[in-house]
């Protein structure tokens, strides 16, 4: 949630140094990262989707698209949001089953100056968000289904159409070269980076990386013609090469049968057939570059990483502060209730806790207590997050980190003092057996993926093994 303070300082620079009309869109997959809340987080999960919605009318978007893990609170709660912060959810094909309509607007007129823009939404299909017990009364129509029935509604042909789509890529390159109508597809969904845009057919496709790490921005000059000038220096380049190319080969064959007649060799005349093909080509791409350029559609894009040194804007970084502290708060008693459920004994049985392996390992011990993950539940704790658990789960020591098992069987919640912090068992497995036959039950060895488990991506995307790795090995035991 951090990085929407400085996307909003970044959307509300751009919209005082604008001199055109803005939209802002989004096409979806902003709430929730899991297409099925456990019930111990999901009081916590729909007070951050509270907060990450009012952060977004501060930042006054105009429509958001509605993706899979969205809807993980159920339709109730996303109409919900919809109502309270008064920024329109836009899907054609996510729809009722008992009616078959749809559930959300499939599409938006938004006028932007002197433009009239039509904003669609299309859902993409996730079967593990289909088997959340709170969708059991909505469908997600295939969009082929769907498309050409949302462009028929549209009675009063928009100046532009813009899909926001969380359908996969290769789907979204499908849609465009089916409906020439749709001008415009933003993409959602998981890009390790960001994708420039890219004409197919006669829609452009763009995408920013995911995880909430860049803000795209294009700046669209939009014509009469409705079409998008594409450039075609690399074509027209590609062209000429293949006429020098074969140029090259004409004066070998002409050099090598000097004063013959070339014109019954068949392969002489096979490449004067292809060379006046390609000055063909040459020919109608400078014609249209002469006839159409001037009245086409351009744009301009940019990717704005949005880096810590950014700065964030005032207004919804309170509003994220705010909304953490009540996400805490509401964690807090959801732990307490969970706490008392939760039978201690057989959950952490397997465990021994490193004041039993300091026993015996008094130096290495030593050496952790200075180390950042001796601090980890500390830097929770001092920034009122130690409830959060999504990222309590990688600041305390657990007998398994999978999240399926942790959750499902309140592993947090189970956790005494001693386990606050990543200490010696997290990294080299439950330990009681090791302190009570040492020599019969070896620790085991960290690997790189013991750390990927904490070390995603998403939470760290510079990490580096054999580096980090250094910083926190403990000294050789002696015994």
């Amino acid at each position: 949630m951090g990085g929407l303070s400085r996307r909003a300082n970044v959307i509300r620079q751009n919209l005082n140094e604008a001199d055109k009309p803005v939209l802002i869109l989004d096409a979806g997959a902003l709430l929730f990262d899991l297409p099925v809340l456990p019930p111990s987080q999901l009081s916590g999960k729909k007070e951050q989707a509270e907060g990450i919605m009012q952060a977004m009318r501060s930042m006054q978007y105009n429509a958001i698209g509605v993706a899979p893990q969205d809807l993980s609170a159920g339709i109730e709660f996303l109409e919900h949001l919809q109502d309270t912060y008064t920024i329109p959810f836009i899907s054609a094909n996510l729809v009722r089953q008992e009616t078959g309509e749809p559930v959300f607007k499939p599409f938006i007129i938004q006028q932007v100056g002197d433009l009239s823009v039509a904003i669609l939404g299309m859902t993409g299909i996730d079967t593990k968000t289909l088997n959340n017990e709170l969708l059991s009364n909505v469908s997600i129509l295939p969009w082929q289904e769907t498309i050409r029935k949302t462009l028929t509604a549209l009675v009063n042909s928009p100046d532009m159409i813009v899909l926001l789509s969380n359908f996969p890529e290769q789907i979204n390159i499908e849609i465009a070269q089916q409906f020439n109508e749709i001008n415009l597809i933003l993409q959602s969904g998981h890009s390790s980076a960001n994708r420039v845009p890219y004409l197919k057919g006669k829609s452009l496709l763009t995408q920013t990386a995911s995880r909430g790490k860049y803000l795209g921005s294009i700046d669209i000059h939009w014509t009469s013609a409705k079409k998008w000038h594409q450039d075609n220096t690399p074509r027209l380049k590609t062209s000429r090469d293949r006429l020098d190319r074969i140029n090259w080969r004409l004066g070998r064959l002409e050099k090598r049968n000097p004063g013959k007649n070339l014109s019954q060799n068949v392969q002489y005349r096979k490449l004067q057939t292809e060379k006046a093909s390609i000055l063909k080509e040459i020919a109608d791409i400078q014609q249209l570059e002469q006839q159409e350029s001037e009245n086409l559609s351009t744009y301009n894009y940019r990717a704005i990483p949005l880096k810590i040194a950014l700065p964030e804007d005032p207004e919804v970084r309170s509003i994220l502060a705010d909304n953490k502290k009540r996400v805490n708060e509401i964690n807090k008693i959801r732990m307490e209730e969970l706490r008392q459920k939760t039978s201690k004994a057989n959950i952490l049985s397997s465990m021994a806790g490193w004041k039993s392996c300091q026993t015996c390992h008094a130096e290495q011990t030593e050496f952790w207590k200075k180390t950042d993950h001796a601090k980890a539940w500390d830097t929770l704790n001092n920034n009122k997050q130690q409830f959060n658990q999504d990222c309590l789960i990688c600041h305390v020591t657990l007998p398994t980190y999978d999240r399926n098992v942790v959750f499902r069987d309140n592993l947090l919640a189970a956790l005494t003092p001693e386990f606050k912090g990543v200490s010696c068992e997290a990294c080299h497995g439950p330990a009681r057996k090791h302190t009570e036959q040492p020599e019969q039950n070896r620790p085991l060895k960290p690997t790189v993926q013991t750390c990927l488990t904490c070390h995603t991506p998403d939470r760290d995307d510079n990490f580096d093994f054999d580096r980090k790795v250094k910083m926190i090995r403990c000294p050789a035991s002696k015994t």
